[in-house]
């Protein structure tokens, strides 16, 4: 090899070598913690209504929701996720009016079967318990339906 071709190789591993020393101290910038004092805080542990992180975070708000997921024997199920102010409660009827404080997504009414599970402030309860102007999310699958109520 010639002087000239070293020069140039040389040139182009030194570049390489350059351009990687910047990309490993970028992206260990990046990633290293901060030292301010909020960064250091240590995290406060969830409550049951607290922010949540994470991927599932923005289901949080959902009001209304149409799964497919998987069940035993290879088989899928639908299940649906209501969930809104409770208007009112009519025998084995629930009506709901999901949406946010400010707008109406739509205002419906969910026929309940009798065996239906109703949680209200994480104790068991009736459905002649649940009351108007609660917050309730509704789930129902194939084999069961789940009446989770909340105070406002």
């Amino acid at each position: 090899m010639t002087g000239r071709k070293i020069a140039k190789v040389g040139g182009v591993i030194g570049a390489c070598a350059a351009l990687g020393a910047v990309g490993a101290y970028v992206g260990d910038a990046a990633s290293a913690p901060s030292t301010s004092s909020a960064a250091t805080a240590k995290p406060k542990q969830a409550g049951p209504n607290a922010p949540r992180r994470g991927a599932l975070r923005p289901l949080r708000r959902a009001v209304h929701a149409d799964l497919v997921v998987p069940a035993k024997g290879g088989k899928f199920v639908n299940v649906t996720v209501d969930r809104g102010v409770v208007e009112k409660v009519d025998g084995t009827s629930l009506t709901l009016k999901e949406g946010t404080k400010t707008a109406t997504y739509k205002t419906i009414t969910l026929d309940l079967p009798s065996n239906a599970v109703v949680r209200i402030k994480r104790k068991p309860g009736k459905l002649t318990d649940i009351k108007a102007g609660q917050h309730a999310t509704v789930v129902k699958g194939p084999n069961r339906t789940l009446v989770i109520v909340r105070q406002p």
